[in-house]
């Protein structure tokens, strides 16, 4: 689990090839990509509720998009 110092840290310092920020907004295959990708590699780490630029406007129905998440992954296929 992370502190909110360490989760700052990493959105100050940007997306990088194990960290990747996703707006709740995005589209299923998006997540569905980025989800593949890190399985598939060296892990990482999927920040979600943050813009490309480092903004945080959260997720705005947490409830709603955790179904949605749980839903991506299970289509998912390996």
């Amino acid at each position: 689990m992370f502190s909110t110092k360490e989760i700052r840290e990493l959105i100050e310092s940007g997306e990088t090839s194990r960290v990747e920020f996703k707006s709740d907004r995005e589209k299923n295959i998006d997540f569905a990509k980025e989800i593949a990708a890190f399985a598939n590699g060296s892990g990482g780490y999927l920040l979600i509720g943050i813009e490309d630029d480092g903004m945080v406007p959260g997720v705005s129905e947490p409830l709603k998009f955790e179904e949605k998440i749980y839903n991506v992954c299970s289509d998912v296929t390996i």
